[in-house]
């Protein structure tokens, strides 16, 4: 090989991994989380229930599975998600009386939401109910799990609503 050729390689590499660190530097969150981003990260998750997306909800919580989701741990509330998005018609969550307290590390996300079902015609509430989500800076895996970098993600979720297990069942 020629030495131009390994000096347009090196470039190459050195280019490639210079975008990968800049594409960390830029990917992680805030260390503090304002309320307009918290809503956001709410809106969010309310097109993917209208969508029926169990993979977009299940990206705002923590990886780990420690936490638990309305009595529910994450795998729980994975497959619960799915059983009501498939037995269920089109879905429109509403919420109201949004609270935020933030912080540094954590935040708290407290409202209260009804999910309409609308299928056949008919229209009926799935579920009403206050919830409270706990938010914080956690690490998340990014670029295929080659790497980490800090992120707001839901670590627990408090809900005083119908036992989230039966969502979905008529």
């Amino acid at each position: 090989m020629k030495k131009s050729s390994i000096i347009a390689l090196g470039a190459v590499g050195l280019l490639s991994v210079l975008l990968v660190i800049t594409y960390l530097g830029t990917r992680s969150g805030p260390e503090q989380i304002t309320k307009e981003e918290a809503v956001t990260m709410l809106d969010t998750m309310k097109s993917a229930v209208e969508k029926k997306s169990v993979g977009v909800i299940m990206d705002a919580i923590a990886p780990s599975a420690d936490g638990k989701y309305a009595d529910m741990t994450r795998e729980q509330l994975r497959m619960t998600l799915a059983r009501a998005f498939q037995g269920s018609g089109d879905l429109t969550p509403d919420f109201k009386k949004i609270t935020f307290d933030g912080g540094n590390q954590a935040a708290t996300l407290s409202f209260d939401i009804s999910v309409k079902n609308t299928q056949g015609g008919m229209s009926a509430d799935d579920y009403k109910g206050h919830i409270t989500l706990y938010l914080k800076r956690v690490e998340v895996p990014c670029l295929l799990g080659a790497f980490k970098a800090m992120d707001w993600r839901i670590t627990k979720a408090e809900s005083t609503g119908p036992n989230l297990s039966t969502f979905g069942e008529f």
